[in-house]
């Protein structure tokens, strides 16, 4: 990212979870988004976020709400869908998402165009020899000049599909 989109991303968050009944699992909370290397002219990307979801036998459905979303674009809503199980000691997890603005020119900033886009992925993982592996498919449904528009990044990359490899440790 250059300066204008932030650079650098911090999240700070509160919330709470818990059981609302047997196996009926909830967690609500508040986002806040902050880019700190945002020029002048990229202040507005800081923006705040409501959510909540609901877990059972493995699915997760959630969602969150911000009054003004990324580049103050204005309201926007994300819906998720997951589903993570283990498989003879492989994890697997499968996450659908879909943004959805307020506004007709959320993704380009053209009001001729869609207010929404969604979002995959499908990852494995497993534990060996003291560290997480993981590996995960991701991609969108934006095109490549709708990324570029949606992202400030010139190539609109960010969007295209991508397998991600990652190993982890906990202490």
């Amino acid at each position: 990212f250059d300066s204008t989109n932030g650079g650098t991303e911090f999240d700070y968050y509160a919330g709470f979870g818990g059981e609302l009944s047997e196996g009926l699992g909830y967690d609500i909370g508040i986002l806040y988004y902050d880019y700190p290397q945002a020029s002048d002219n990229g202040a507005q990307l800081n923006f705040v976020e409501y959510y909540g979801s609901l877990s059972f036998a493995g699915f997760s459905l959630g969602y969150a709400y911000s009054p003004d979303f990324f580049g103050s674009v204005g309201a926007a809503s994300y819906y998720t869908l997951d589903y993570g199980t283990e498989i003879s000691g492989v994890g697997v997890a499968l996450h659908y998402g879909y943004q959805d603005g307020s506004a007709d020119g959320f993704i380009t900033g053209n009001t001729d165009t869609r207010p929404y886009y969604q979002e995959w992925s499908f990852g494995v993982s497993k534990d060996w020899a003291g560290v997480s592996l993981g590996l995960t498919y991701h991609d969108t449904d934006l095109s490549n000049t709708e990324c570029v528009n949606f992202s400030g990044q010139a190539d609109g990359g960010v969007c295209d599909s991508r397998v991600v490899f990652t190993v982890s440790k906990s202490l």
